[in-house]
């Protein structure tokens, strides 16, 4: 199968980024009401931890007025965060749903009129591919995990600056502790990617042999094809599993070094807080604040490494459906009045 230059030149990720975020403007409406409800979700960790930091000093202290208030506010944030877990999953469902089938539809419109030598460049099973799995790739990096990054990094801004009024001792140890192995899931990044992208191309080549088999059925019966075909197909499946195991250990090394991390800052933040306990210079509800923060403030942080991954591996899907046709080099659609494709007039 022949492709041509264009098809096959690799599409930088910023570049792929910056036509994603140019088709995202129709959808601002949305775009803004998310926002909204990701500032608000990014702030509510640090509510729990100084609720839990008032509750602790009054069991302390045996304040019954203390307790009831520290109830009160617990129970307040809790409250809210259910809200705003119900609201930000309708909005980014419905967001994602319209997002998603308007870029489809925008593709295949625009894949259809091309030039019949242009539009032979690509496989069927491979466009098939782009167009279900990449375009629905892509706005899933968009919609769910840019946002999931958003809003990882505004809550450890707002919790950082939260315990460092608390006690920079502790938030400095802790941070140093923590973070060394995390920062060795970084490295590993690259693999991941590499991998991730590896199967996605195998994957596609897989669905496009198989469809072969399908549609030429007659013909590969006749001339006695069917176990040379299978036999392509079951070695590109080969193909794909190791890429797929790669994947999934390189995945599971980045937790483990994540897990590791984790406890190395548990231990530390205990042991330190209960000598600054006993000298008489921290508070105990201290303690409970940072307890309660860690995990929300390490396993976001450690955790942003494995999310760029995520985001680079839908970039790579957005660079697969705009190899085909950029749905971004004319006027974009409005908000919920995306026409549907023209099928007619091939060239």
């Amino acid at each position: 199968m022949n492709h041509t230059k264009s098809a096959l030149d690799p599409i930088r990720p910023a570049l792929v980024l910056g036509k994603l975020l140019v088709w995202a403007r129709s959808y601002w409406t949305s775009y803004s009401l998310l926002l909204v409800i990701i500032i608000a979700s990014a702030a509510l960790p640090t509510g729990v931890a100084e609720g839990m930091r008032r509750l602790f000093n009054a069991v302390q202290f045996g304040s019954i007025s203390g307790m009831l208030s520290a109830a009160a506010m617990l129970a307040a944030v809790f409250f809210i965060g259910m809200v705003l877990a119900l609201l930000r999953a309708w909005s980014m469902q419905k967001l994602s749903i319209r997002s998603t089938l308007d870029l489809q539809r925008e593709v295949l419109g625009r894949l259809i009129r091309l030039p019949l030598r242009t539009f032979g460049n690509w496989h069927t099973g491979d466009k098939i591919n782009r167009l279900n799995g990449s375009a629905v790739a892509a706005q899933e990096g968009l919609n769910q995990r840019i946002p999931q990054l958003l809003e990882q990094v505004l809550s450890i801004i707002i919790l950082l600056v939260y315990l460092s009024v608390l006690s920079w001792g502790l938030v400095a140890g802790a941070l140093a502790s923590s973070l060394l192995f995390p920062l060795l899931s970084n490295l590993m990044g690259k693999s991941i990617r590499k991998w991730q992208m590896t199967m996605n191309e195998s994957q596609a080549i897989q669905d496009s042999r198989l469809q072969d088999q399908m549609q030429g059925a007659d013909v590969v019966r006749s001339f006695g094809l069917r176990e040379s075909f299978n036999a392509r197909w079951r070695e590109q499946v080969e193909v794909t599993r190791r890429s797929g195991i790669r994947v999934y250990m390189w995945l599971t090394a980045s937790g483990l070094t994540i897990f590791a991390g984790s406890w190395i800052g548990q231990i530390y933040i205990f042991s330190v807080g209960a000598w600054f306990v006993m000298k008489g210079n921290m508070e105990i509800g201290v303690i409970a604040a940072f307890m309660i923060a860690y995990d929300r403030l390490f396993y976001p942080f450690a955790h942003l490494a494995n999310m760029w991954a995520a985001i680079q591996d839908s970039l790579a899907h957005g660079a697969r459906v705009f190899q085909m046709v950029d749905p971004t080099d004319a006027k974009p659609m409005t908000e919920g009045d995306a026409p549907l494709p023209d099928y007619g007039d091939l060239k």
